[in-house]
């Protein structure tokens, strides 16, 4: 069997992850927007200018997914609240503390192993 029959093939299971993923980097987008606008305290400021950064590139990565399941006959995830069930990652709530941003890195680098190990 070729490459691309193969493909077509799995084309449900590949929109299923692909709703994953996209559920996943909404998340992400969200939460490093989030964090952008939250972080204070020490080195509050470049750490916000950097999750803002991020945030823009998660959205990129939420509009090429869409993009992909439609491409492939596919349909997004409609309801936003369908998106914590379907990440494959789960959603790390802020810190309490908007200074904390030692914790915020942490978290934000759990969620993008988490990616990295779910791409893979």
């Amino acid at each position: 069997m070729l490459k691309g029959q193969e493909i077509v093939k799995n084309r449900a299971e590949i929109i299923k992850d692909l709703n994953r993923a996209a559920a996943a980097e909404l998340q992400a987008a969200y939460r490093y927007l989030y964090l952008s606008k939250y972080a204070t305290g020490m080195h509050g400021r470049e750490v916000a200018e950097k999750f803002a950064a991020m945030a823009s590139g998660e959205w990129g990565h939420v509009s090429t997914f869409l993009e992909r399941i439609v491409q492939l006959g596919g349909r997004p995830f409609e309801k936003l609240a369908d998106a914590d069930k379907l990440s494959f990652t789960k959603y790390l709530l802020p810190p309490k503390d908007a200074a904390d941003w030692k914790r915020m890195l942490k978290d934000s680098l759990e969620g993008e192993r988490a990616a990295i190990e779910f791409y893979h």
